[in-house]
């Protein structure tokens, strides 16, 4: 489920680009499954398990379970991932209006030699890197892995064909582990292969949340003419906490690269040893009522307006060695009012013409240098578009225009860092990471600023997706972005200002009607940042210079076999002419490259 624009009025935390909302599987009335196996590039290889259907009491009780097992290697030098995900639900009929749902879900991907994608892009001497995509300055064994598992109990009730009620009950329990080594330090490295560092640590975090959520929608008339309303509660709460603990480097332990030209991965790997107690530790805590109407003012004229009204709050403790005792930082906002409205006006029987307003909150959990939380990113969204419905709903086109205004977007605060090459990342001075950017006294946690007011998102996009006839399928869009802080200024460069996504698909007619060929392009504009500090080739001598991404575009291609009603395959290509990209510039002082030509075959059975 995609919900365009800021969705406050909703999920109480709304942003320009909108909310995706993955809908789990749900039984099915029927014995019915899959079994997927894909194969690609870079060792590649996925396997899936589908099944679901009645269990008993003549499909009154009815069940379903997906598996998956993923390992792959990676275009990075000993860059590896491995990911295990298995989900489970059972539905009941307590009655013909009443059903229970159980769920379970579990997901543990791990990665090694894992990085923060950087990589220089020039030398001490102030020239061109040209490092290779595959370069990977972490260690083999790095990692930073997200293990997650939730449970969620669901009661839904039909009181009659117009009016449903369901609760839900959610609990998840995240657990952060591993132990990361990342030569991100030096980001000039010198010619002769010294001249770059790593930034190293680790250690575990745990996260548990629970919430409940009563929903309520139907139908109703008034005035002669049908309306809907939806009415809900959510309330959650959420703990974090991180063991306090030493690391303990092996004789042999080193974190000065001795060479980037030549560089294997290989690091005697730490260990972490806990002392008993919590570093720090938080608790959040949300909770909001929300309304949201669909009203027919007239035959051609809909009227769509809601608002959300709650409360937010967030604390933290963190361990003072000095004092043997926790302090604690953190807020509370009450009374959040976040409110939702929109007119469509029906045109003709093909185009619909709406506007929309709705305010942006989105509560922020970084911590200023005085360990204080930042205010939430508030702001102002508007849109104004033309939709157009085809071939009796199989194309739909979209144009539309929109501006935002946000306020208080968290970026680290550099005020005070050290420059690279100033200090040993090995031993940082007291109250800076190894990266050199100040932390909050007391803790190894980044400190965080607020840029202020006035930050405008404006544009236009164009969007058009479905069949133009029963075997040809289209889809695309453009889109064009101007982001100006409130001085008039451009920000986040990186992105590009204008994209282009296309892509078709057609299955072969007569006897070749088995064989579907697709294709794509996405295509962006020029990306750019200025990077400070810059060697020019000359002792003690910098400047400030711009990375810069020319615009390009990337072709896809994709074919699916349909050999019999059950087996399927499907064949694809990303990336079809291997173009080297950068996916964004300027990220600490460097580039990320984006991915190479990617190839998969996919084998699916159904049954």
């Amino acid at each position: 489920e995609v919900l365009r624009g800021a969705a406050g009025h909703t999920v109480g935390a709304g942003d320009p680009g909108g909310t995706i909302n993955q809908v789990r599987k749900r039984p099915t009335s029927e014995f019915a499954g899959s079994v997927g196996l894909t194969m690609g590039r870079w060792n590649s290889r996925r396997l899936e398990l589908d099944l679901g259907g009645p269990l008993a009491l003549n499909g009154h009780l009815r069940g379903r379970m997906v598996a998956v097992k993923q390992e792959a290697d990676s275009f990075r030098d000993w860059y590896t991932s491995d990911k295990e995900v298995f989900y489970g639900i059972l539905e009941a009929d307590l009655g013909p209006r009443t059903m229970v749902s159980l769920g379970y879900d579990y997901q543990k991907p791990e990665n090694s030699g894992v990085t923060w994608g950087t990589i220089p892009y020039w030398l001490s001497n102030g020239s061109l890197a040209n490092m290779p995509r595959s370069f990977n300055p972490a260690a083999r064994w790095s990692q930073w892995n997200v293990q997650q598992q939730q449970a969620f109990a669901r009661v839904d009730h039909r009181f009659n064909d117009e009016w449903k009620l369901r609760v839900t009950y959610t609990q998840d329990e995240q657990k952060s582990y591993g132990s990361r080594w990342f030569g991100g330090a030096g980001y000039f490295p010198n010619p002769d292969g010294t001249g770059k560092s790593a930034w190293y640590g680790g250690g575990d975090n745990y996260g548990t949340a629970t919430s409940w959520d009563v929903d309520l929608n139907g139908r109703f008339d008034l005035f002669g003419r049908s309306h809907s309303v939806n009415v809900g509660y959510h309330t959650e709460e959420a703990k974090n906490n991180t063991p306090a603990g030493v690391d303990v480097y092996p004789a042999d332990f080193f974190s000065v690269i001795p060479d980037w030209r030549n560089w294997d991965g290989n690091v005697p790997q730490y260990v972490r040893n806990y002392l008993g107690y919590d570093s720090s530790y938080s608790i959040g805590k949300q909770s909001a009522l929300y309304a949201a109407a669909n009203l027919q003012l007239a035959d051609s004229l809909k009227a769509v307006v809601g608002a959300r009204y709650g409360d937010w709050e967030k604390y933290s403790w963190t361990y003072s060695p000095s004092t043997g005792g926790y302090t604690r930082s953190g807020y509370a906002i009450d009374n959040v009012v976040t409110p939702y409205a929109s007119l469509l006006y029906d045109v003709s029987k093909n185009f619909t013409v709406y506007g929309s307003y709705t305010d942006i909150f989105t509560p922020q959990g970084y911590r200023n240098f005085n360990g204080d939380y930042l205010d939430p990113v508030n702001g102002k969204h508007f849109e104004l578009g033309l939709k157009g419905e085809f071939f009796d709903g199989a194309l739909n086109t979209n144009i539309a225009i929109f501006r935002s205004k946000k306020d208080n977007v968290a970026e680290i605060d550099d005020t005070g860092s050290l420059p690279a090459g100033s200090f040993d990342p090995a031993n940082p001075p007291a109250g800076y990471n190894n990266a050199g950017y100040r932390v909050i006294p007391g803790t190894e946690e980044v400190a965080y600023r607020a840029t202020g007011k006035g930050n405008q998102m404006e544009g236009y996009e164009f969007e058009v997706q479905g069949a133009l006839s029963r075997n040809w399928n289209l889809a695309g869009g453009y889109t064009h972005i101007s982001m100006k802080d409130k001085n008039g200024l451009a920000i986040q460069t990186y992105l590009p200002r204008n994209t282009l996504r296309l892509r078709t698909s057609y299955r072969l007619p007569g006897d070749w009607s088995k064989l579907a060929l697709g294709g794509g392009i996405t295509w962006q504009s020029e990306t750019w940042a200025n990077v400070n500090g810059v060697p020019t080739g000359q002792p003690g001598v910098t400047e400030t210079r711009r990375i810069t991404q020319s615009a390009f575009y990337l072709l896809n291609f994709s074919a699916q076999y349909q050999m019999s009603k059950q087996l399927s395959f499907n064949f694809n290509i990303n990336n079809l002419l291997d173009k080297t990209y950068y996916s964004r510039v300027g990220f600490y002082s460097g580039v990320m490259y984006g991915t190479p030509r990617d190839v998969r075959l996919n084998m699916r059975y159904t049954f």
